[in-house]
């Protein structure tokens, strides 16, 4: 692996990750093209995972930045943190990535990607019932993200896993 091949790997997670499915009605046509060129060009060496508010203010640098390249109609704050945290969960989850970026020490810094799957996960949890009705994606904004990361925090050290790994729990439960 060299650094224009590990470039190659992330677009391709970029097109992965942001699809018409993760990125459904959000109001505007151009917003999965404009995601993919977006997590494609982040660069992952800049991700600063020596803490948890460090990492957290980048991540809103990046959601801010991602938001602002979808086309007018469809600049979503929760919409762009969505396919942002699918993003980085990816990259994460795929061998080249996670060794030549170091992403391993950002585990415990990732969110977990909002959608209605999680949402309702959440809100079967003890302190569910604090959390506000899910609206959709497109109505997500950072204080609301904040309250379902928390409980997903919680959660997440209760089952004794990382939050960025929950949606696998509620996004296609086992039967």
């Amino acid at each position: 692996m060299n650094a224009d091949d590990a470039r190659l790997v992330q677009r391709q997670v970029a097109q992965l990750s942001a699809n018409g499915s993760s990125l459904r009605n959000q109001g505007a046509p151009g917003v999965v093209a404009a995601a993919r060129k977006a997590l494609a060009d982040i660069n992952l060496l800049l991700l600063p995972c020596a803490g948890s508010e460090e990492f957290t203010r980048h991540l809103d640098d990046l959601t801010q930045d991602l938001q602002s390249s979808f086309p007018a109609g469809a600049q979503h704050w929760g919409a762009a943190r969505k396919v942002l945290n699918l993003f980085l969960r990816d990259c994460l989850y795929n061998f080249y990535l996670r060794d030549w970026y170091g992403l391993a020490v950002c585990e415990p810094y990732l969110e977990v990607p909002l959608d209605s799957y999680v949402a309702k996960g959440l809100h079967e949890t003890e302190r569910g019932d604090e959390l506000p009705e899910w609206c959709g994606v497109k109505y997500v904004t950072s204080e609301v993200n904040a309250l379902y990361q928390e409980i997903a925090s919680e959660e997440a050290d209760r089952l004794g896993v990382e939050r960025v790994h929950l949606d696998l729990r509620y996004w296609q439960p086992m039967q």
